[in-house]
């Protein structure tokens, strides 16, 4: 079986690179054929092959000591599922970094990556995102307020818009809003802010 955590750089963040073109570039809903909460490029989201993965200690050390622009995370732990992977990636019109908590196992007989992790987070940069009513009405949600924030649903991830940093979880149903209602910050020191704990409101990231 492929396990998550051992596929490819390329194959380990396309799904989740993926769902934020949608975002970012506003594609239409035929681009997206199929998509929607807990959809992926590859399939639906299966928590039977969902697995805790192991911690990287370099991923917590890349976060607690990024200084670019502020991070949220769930700690190094959520519901079992560990921190396994730290990602910064930038380029023309956008700057972003994932946060990937948990593993996943392909089934037997295919011969790549095909899983969704448990639970990936993602932070861009202030200004780099379009607003709430910039985003294409087809792939996303009516506005509502989560943590004293605007929120959409997005083509299957819940993004937060927070006046500075811009948030998206992607995680099947039952994860999401526990890990939404679990975002703190975890780079405030290094950056000389106070921190914002779980269930905090998230819109002092607009200060910052």
């Amino acid at each position: 079986m492929l396990s998550y955590a051992t596929a490819s750089f390329g194959w380990r963040f396309s799904i989740t690179v993926a769902l934020l073109a949608a975002l970012v570039l506003g594609l239409s809903l035929r681009s997206l054929a199929g998509a929607g909460p807990e959809v992926n490029l590859y399939g639906r989201a299966d928590p039977s092959q969902f697995r805790a993965g192991e911690l990287d200690p370099e991923a917590v050390r890349d976060a607690t000591t990024f200084q670019e622009f502020p991070l949220v995370w769930v700690g190094e732990e959520f519901q079992g599922f560990e921190l396994v992977e730290f990602l910064h990636k930038e380029g023309d019109g956008y700057d972003k970094v994932y946060l990937i908590y948990g593993d996943c196992e392909s089934p037997a007989e295919l011969t790549e990556p095909s899983c969704v992790p448990p639970l990936s987070i993602v932070i861009n940069r202030p200004g780099s995102v379009p607003s709430p009513d910039a985003v294409e009405p087809r792939i996303a949600g009516p506005e509502t307020e989560r943590r004293g924030v605007t929120a959409r649903l997005v083509s299957g991830g819940m993004v937060l818009w927070t006046g500075g940093v811009v948030i998206t979880v992607h995680a099947n149903s039952e994860h999401m809003d526990a890990a939404i209602d679990e975002l703190k910050t975890v780079n405030h020191e290094i950056l000389g802010e106070s921190a914002i704990g779980p269930g905090d409101d998230l819109s002092p990231l607009a200060e910052r």
